[in-house]
């Protein structure tokens, strides 16, 4: 059904429009009127308009990389650096899981992203032991919830790594193919390519997910140089840091996104910047396993497309791009010592239009031909005021108690600040249950 939205404000691509009149039909805007002079008569057959006084309407946050499931360790593993994160949570914790805890899990991050104004967010999984089983769940999760979800389907083959992560070459192709072929068709599915990593997978595995994404005119996944060790272990076994060597190997080029990227020097930045490569800035979960300081300056200075995203709630805790949006920013102010070192200008499109980006989807935006995925926050709210600065709000304050209202692909998932498909309570008992195991 074809509806009208008139809220009191709205942040249309950076600009606060007092009043406009934003047209949705089958989940997308299809007429977005930013100037009262330009709407057009509304009589008894126009659509029915939604006046939302009091109402700032804001593009849903794209959360562009995570773990979900990870939520079920959240707590357990904090305070150890990454070698110890990985074997004894990861590695050790995770592998007591069915397709049914990660099911509820999953259930228990999106709804909590939902609430914190999250509308899309890619799930990098990488636990594929029962073919497609487990990225099922996940894709189950998400739809009863009503995010929006991009699955970074892992490819991993590692044999350092858990018999329950690893996959030949051509059953991971397999598999990630039948997975991509079955929601092709679904609005609020999306299924990508990801090998894991540079030293989890492979160069059959990075060629041949690489040839998918090709073939898919899809995006691929690609944790990169997260942190030193990473890019030390990638110049002794390859000659070469992980960037130029993914351009050697000719995995480089506008449809990669890059995770992380945190030790990265000046000739990678370029390399990444020629080839059109975007990447993913973690920033509270590089801090918190010792990942080092992200180059966002740099990288902005050369163009090169960054989005945003909490990665684990189980190295992050956290699941609010709100957090992620305020530490980018600060981060590189302490970082080069520059309180102008960024402004909230150039970091908001990091959360919204650079997730799109990430993605390769119509996200991020209120514009003609984007999905309606959108935010209602309270204009009363303390955390908005003074109200000249709306946006410096959403980037520097705390506005998630300000949120009312989500929608997705134009129908409310959250409204009154509470889920409307899945019950809380019924969701965080569920996931409780999964953990009551642990100590």
């Amino acid at each position: 059904m074809a509806k009208y939205f008139q809220p009191e404000n709205a942040l249309i691509d950076g600009t606060i429009v007092e009043w406009p009149l934003l047209l949705v039909e089958h989940g997308r805007f299809t007429a977005v009127h930013r100037d009262l002079r330009s709407i057009p008569p509304i009589d008894d057959d126009s659509p029915a308009v939604i006046r939302l006084e009091g109402m700032f309407m804001v593009p849903g946050l794209v959360n562009s990389q995570t773990h979900s499931f990870h939520v079920l360790l959240r707590g357990f593993i904090d305070d150890l650096s990454f070698y110890q994160w990985r074997e004894r949570g990861i590695y050790r914790l995770a592998l007591d899981l069915s397709p049914q805890d990660v099911f509820a899990g999953s259930r228990q991050a999106f709804s909590e992203m939902l609430l914190n104004g999250i509308t899309t967010v890619v799930d990098f999984f990488y636990m594929n032991y029962k073919g497609n089983d487990f990225a099922r769940a996940i894709i189950d999760a998400a739809q009863e919830v009503g995010i929006r979800l991009v699955l970074a389907r892992g490819m991993f083959d590692w044999q350092g790594g858990p018999d329950a992560f690893r996959e030949p070459v051509a059953l991971a192709v397999r598999n990630t193919s039948e997975l991509v072929a079955s929601y092709e068709d679904n609005p609020t599915v999306v299924v990508l390519p990801a090998p894991h990593s540079m030293h989890a997978a492979s160069v059959e595995m990075l060629e041949a997910a690489w040839q998918l994404a090709i073939e898919n005119r899809s995006r691929m996944y690609l944790h990169v140089a997260a942190g030193q060790g990473e890019r030390d272990e990638c110049i002794q076994e390859h000659g070469r840091p992980p960037v130029a060597f993914l351009h050697q190997l000719g995995i480089i080029g506008p449809r990669l996104t890059a995770v992380h990227a945190n030790a990265i020097d000046a000739s990678e930045i370029a390399l990444l910047a020629d080839s059109g490569v975007c990447v993913v800035h973690t920033p509270a979960s590089s801090l918190a396993v010792g990942g080092g300081f992200f180059k966002l300056r740099e990288l902005l200075d050369a163009s090169v497309p960054v989005a945003l995203g909490t990665d684990s709630p189980a190295s992050n805790n956290r699941l609010s791009m709100f957090d992620e949006l305020r530490l980018a920013s600060l981060l590189q102010k302490s970082r080069l010592s520059r309180g102008d070192a960024i402004t909230a200008e150039e970091c908001w499109p990091l959360a919204t239009r650079g997730g799109a980006t990430a993605t390769g989807t119509s996200v991020g935006r209120i514009a003609v031909g984007y999905h309606a995925d959108f935010m209602l926050l309270d204009l009363n709210h303390p955390a908005l005021h003074p109200p000249q600065r709306l946006l410096h709000h959403l980037v520097y304050s705390d506005p998630t108690q300000a949120i009312r209202t989500v929608y997705v692909e134009g129908v409310a998932v959250v409204e009154d600040r509470a889920l409307t498909r899945v019950s809380q309570l019924e969701v965080v008992k569920k996931s409780d249950e999964v953990t009551r195991r642990w100590r």
